[in-house]
């Protein structure tokens, strides 16, 4: 087994959904792999693992999530994955990849007025990455 499918097999393994009870109410977490390179499939990351956190918030359920990017690079470590990095930023600014990037990242605003409406916008934000390179056996 190569070493992007044992990344895959053990980001897999965390896959589920957990409820925190709280005095002021339930959090549900949950954490969902999302497989993008691998094999001869092209893709940057080789993986993220999305988390999910939905709680309550003035009678509301508030949803905010977020992808943890995990690249394998065995030989190459750092400089290899911020070119990597560099990749999946781009691609994400284009637009191109939507069906990955931009449904992955949904971070909440409350306006508290007087009528009750939704709505969803997109938008560029300032982003802060950071990078842990670690030498682990998976």
């Amino acid at each position: 087994m190569d070493s992007e499918a044992k990344l895959h097999e053990y980001v897999e393994r965390l896959r589920g959904e957990w409820a925190i009870k709280t005095n002021w109410g339930k959090i549900i977490v949950t954490f969902r792999p999302f497989r993008v390179g691998y094999g001869t499939k092209k893709g940057t990351p080789d993986e993220l693992l999305i988390i999910k956190v939905i709680f309550p918030l003035f009678g509301e359920k508030v949803s905010l999530q977020l992808p943890v990017l995990l690249e394998m690079e065995e030989k190459s470590g750092m400089s290899a994955s911020l070119e990597d990095l560099e990749k999946f930023l781009k691609g994400m600014l284009s637009g191109r990849e939507k069906d990955i990037y931009y449904k992955y990242t949904e971070i909440p605003m409350f306006v508290l007025g007087k009528k009750r409406k939704e709505k969803i916008k997109e938008i560029l934000l300032r982003t802060k990455i950071k990078i842990k390179e670690i030498s682990r056996n998976i």
